[in-house]
């Protein structure tokens, strides 16, 4: 038997199982995986404080998460991840976006 469960504090590899199993679906389905795809604010010394994590397909690039410190922020840094993100998009004959986050 089986059993409906809300976890406030899941696991990262419990929500993997569930991200694998969406992606084999999808495979299996269009016959292709979504690639992913991150891209990071860092200084110097390459500690990351933004970024962007997003998968793209044939058609699309969907942004999942777009976060940049706080201090940091109303300082364009966001539009620059964006900005990256759309020429990568591009790049690999994206026509479509989407932003969820």
């Amino acid at each position: 038997m089986y059993k409906v469960i809300v976890d406030h504090n899941p696991s990262h590899s419990d929500n993997d199982v569930v991200k694998e199993g969406l992606i084999k679906s999808y495979e299996a389905q269009f016959g292709e995986r979504d690639k992913e795809l991150s891209i990071f604010l860092k200084n110097d010394s390459g500690k990351v404080f933004g970024g962007i994590q997003a998968m793209f397909d044939s058609e699309a690039i969907y942004i999942e998460a777009l976060w940049v410190e706080e201090n940091l922020r109303k300082q364009g840094y966001g539009k620059q991840l964006l900005a990256a993100a759309e020429k990568e998009a591009i790049e690999n004959g994206c026509r479509f976006s989407l932003v969820d986050t």
